[in-house]
């Protein structure tokens, strides 16, 4: 039975009995599954057959999702247990996590809820956590390459954990191109290794990237969660957005003026110019937090 037929009830591998669809995104689709041996719900990732472009494609995702798998446990990193390949098309098999994504909390109002006092504080809470997880993998080497509100996911009481380490990469390794003439998507959606809207400017040219390219998108994912909507169309305009930036609703506070002079840090063109680590902008972010 290949993924593209399964519906809810149906058993994966003989253990995993799918709950449900979660989503789908660039990379392909996720189903809640119940683990029926640990009797734990999962998130399980299946791809599309079609980043599997290039000889070699699917070991190279194989080897480069396990950087996620090899992660040490942190609060704020989504945990991944394994990958299993079924019919040539490798599953990825990571916590559940119920509260949606921080993408899913700006969308439906629950991130601005309470008021703008309210709402404020959980902003900065959750950027605080989102910069604390990236700094956990950033130590062990890992940069993520796809930073942005999609892929950060919240618990019901409000945790925040990072995920989908490793899988910007892995799919352009498999051989995932970007969009050829004529294609049309969404700068939301990720594809050959970035997603347009969140990207830094040496992402955007093909350079080589380090923890640095992880805080700018981290900055701009924080200025999405501050405007409440996305209304440009390249992370690397970041600077010129922030000059202007006005919030689509009036549930959400306006930007403290340490949050606007710390994001322009984090907006500098040369990738040395910018803080030098996550934990540095979490910092900085706790005692806008703690004002």
């Amino acid at each position: 039975m290949s993924y593209q037929s399964w519906q809810t009830g149906n058993v994966v591998l003989g253990q995993y009995r799918i709950s449900g669809k979660l989503g789908e995104g660039g990379m392909g689709e996720v189903y809640q599954v119940h683990h029926e041996d640990w009797e734990v719900d999962l998130a399980m990732k299946c791809p599309r057959a079609s980043i599997f472009d290039k000889a070699g494609g699917l070991e190279h995702f194989v080897r480069e999702a396990e950087t996620w798998v090899n992660l040490a446990l942190h609060p704020h990193v989504t945990s991944c247990y394994y990958v299993r390949v079924v019919d040539n098309l490798p599953l990825i098999f990571a916590e559940y996590v119920a509260g949606g994504s921080l993408a899913d909390w700006i969308r439906d109002g629950r991130l601005y809820a309470g008021g703008q006092q309210a709402a404020l504080e959980r902003i900065l809470d959750s950027a605080i956590q989102f910069a604390w997880g990236l700094h956990a993998a950033h130590e062990q080497g890992l940069v993520h390459q796809d930073v942005k509100p999609a892929n950060v996911l919240v618990t019901e009481d409000g945790t925040v954990k990072v995920t989908d380490f490793g899988l910007a990469k892995a799919r352009t390794l498999a051989g995932e191109s970007a969009l050829q003439g004529g294609e049309q998507q969404s700068v939301l959606v990720s594809v050959g290794g970035l997603t347009p809207a969140y990207c830094s400017p040496e992402q955007a040219q093909g350079q080589a990237l380090s923890r640095k390219t992880d805080i700018w998108s981290w900055a701009v994912s924080l200025l999405h969660l501050f405007t409440g909507k996305v209304t440009w169309m390249s992370g690397v305009a970041a600077r010129e957005v922030l000059a202007r930036a006005r919030a689509a609703d009036e549930r959400i506070p306006p930007m403290p003026a340490g949050v606007v002079r710390l994001l322009g840090l984090c907006f500098q063109a040369q990738p040395e110019q910018r803080p030098a680590t996550m934990l540095e902008v979490a910092q900085a972010l706790q005692e806008i937090y703690a004002q």
